[in-house]
């Protein structure tokens, strides 16, 4: 049933031809979620090594993928074995590995930017999610790029330009969260409309306009749209049906719409950033779907009375 989702949804089959980072971002992050159920199951020195590899692939992706220390390696060290010195030496391996994929790419940034830094575009992003119009206007918990271009000419005018990318996004950033801190009753408004516009729920016409723009099929999008709707009913169904001890290995399944929804209430929300829950949300759904059509089954070929 997974496999059925993931071969036909309609938000899926764009990444790949449109060269989006999401598309591999879905492979990767399927992979990483196995690799932690494996090694929740038979802990190993070499499981760890495996999802610590994992969690540095999806970081080199998407650098948010790094917070899959967090979301899934904390989970599987404390769940996977009980005693603290297994503890200590998965929680070690895990992170030593994450390390050993990305330090060429930080060593990179480091000789070329000055700055350990896994990406140049953190003041790009604040600047387009916080600003009046994704606060206040029609973009209201959203992103809005001419907010980052302009708060990239005022970071220019207070700062100066620099040729280093690093030093202009941090330039961007500060003026970015000048605004976050001249606006912060404003807060949790924004960032519950951007965990509801992430998950589908809130303001679906203006980010469907923003997906198009995005060169993203509008058909495609809005069929998408239904299907997760969809998804979403039969996933909170699965996760409320799961059976308590099932939870062990699918705690780390739970990590993806959790950092999904972490990612949207810091960043802003969109369908891109919704990618690193979708195999999780195809996961709940599907087990959703079995249990309800078996008990549906159950109930019809129940004896009827005369």
């Amino acid at each position: 049933m997974t496999a059925v989702i993931a071969a036909f949804h309609p938000l899926w089959v764009q990444n790949g031809p449109n060269l989006w980072p999401e598309g591999l971002y879905l492979v990767l992050v399927t992979g990483l979620l196995l690799l932690a159920v494996r090694a929740i199951d038979r802990p190993s020195w070499a499981r760890a090594l495996a999802l610590g590899a994992a969690i540095g692939l999806a970081a080199l992706t998407r650098s948010e993928g790094v917070v899959f220390l967090l979301v899934v390696g904390v989970p599987v060290v404390l769940v996977a074995v009980r005693r603290w010195r297994q503890r200590l030496r998965l929680g070690v391996l895990i992170p030593l590995a994450t390390l050993a994929v990305i330090t060429p790419w930080l060593v990179r940034n480091y000789t070329l930017l000055d700055s350990v830094t896994m990406s140049t575009q953190d003041g790009i992003t604040l600047g387009g999610s916080n600003c009046d119009n994704t606060y206040y206007g029609e973009h209201l918990g959203g992103f809005d790029f001419d907010c980052s271009v302009g708060y990239s000419l005022r970071a220019d005018s207070i700062h100066g330009r620099s040729s280093n990318q690093a030093v202009e996004s941090g330039h961007i950033e500060n003026v970015a969260l000048d605004y976050v801190g001249d606006h912060m009753a404003r807060l949790p408004v924004v960032v519950g409309a951007r965990v509801l516009r992430s998950w589908s729920l809130y303001k679906t016409g203006d980010q469907l306009e923003w997906d198009v723009g995005e060169r993203r099929n509008r058909t495609f999008q809005t069929v998408g749209q239904y299907v997760e709707w969809t998804l979403l009913a039969f996933g909170a169904a699965g996760a409320l049906l799961l059976p308590k001890a099932a939870w062990r290995r699918w705690i780390v399944v739970a990590a993806g719409p959790v950092l999904a929804t972490l990612l949207a209430a810091g960043l802003y929300g969109g369908v891109r950033l919704r990618v690193v829950a979708e195999p999780s949300v195809a996961l709940f759904a599907a087990y959703g779907f079995v249990v309800l059509l078996d008990r549906v089954r159950a109930y019809a070929s129940r004896p009827r009375p005369s």
